[in-house]
């Protein structure tokens, strides 16, 4: 609780001090996770950056609104280029333990983050975690020269 009061009393100090007194208290958050705040304030986040947005309750506001009004309890929802799974927690917290989320992401760093932190949020039964690409248009393998 201290360390959070901390690491938002941080964004009142100017410039430099400011970044490192934020960057210290959220260290901290590391092990268990970055408590986060807004629709999600029940929920923990880890990742290897701070997450200002995502402590503050201000990621995204327009997406999670809407989400937050069009999904209920047993819906089926896929989170397509899912990062590090901030709407995926999201998507399991409101389809409840009758629904499931679904998170594609092709980067398999950001996967991996997404597994991570639907263990450590206890979604797991609810959520599946593919690290895939997915393309609105059939398509071949394509070469890249550099």
């Amino acid at each position: 609780m201290i360390l959070e009061r901390l690491y938002k009393w941080g964004r009142h100090l100017p410039g430099p001090p400011r970044a490192l007194l934020r960057l210290l208290a959220s260290r901290c958050f590391e092990r268990g996770g970055y408590p986060l705040a807004g629709p999600l304030s029940v929920c923990r986040m880890c990742s290897a950056t701070p997450l200002g947005a995502y402590l503050e309750g201000i990621y995204e506001p327009g997406a999670t609104q809407m989400i937050t009004r069009m999904v209920q309890p047993r819906c089926v929802c896929v989170d397509v280029g899912a990062h590090i799974g901030y709407l995926t927690l999201l998507l399991a917290k409101l389809v409840a333990e009758d629904g499931r989320a679904i998170a594609l992401d092709a980067h398999p760093e950001d996967a991996e983050k997404v597994r991570s932190n639907v263990e450590i949020n206890s979604y797991g039964p609810r959520v599946q975690v593919e690290n895939m690409a997915v393309s609105d248009a059939t398509c071949h393998r394509v070469k890249f020269s550099p």
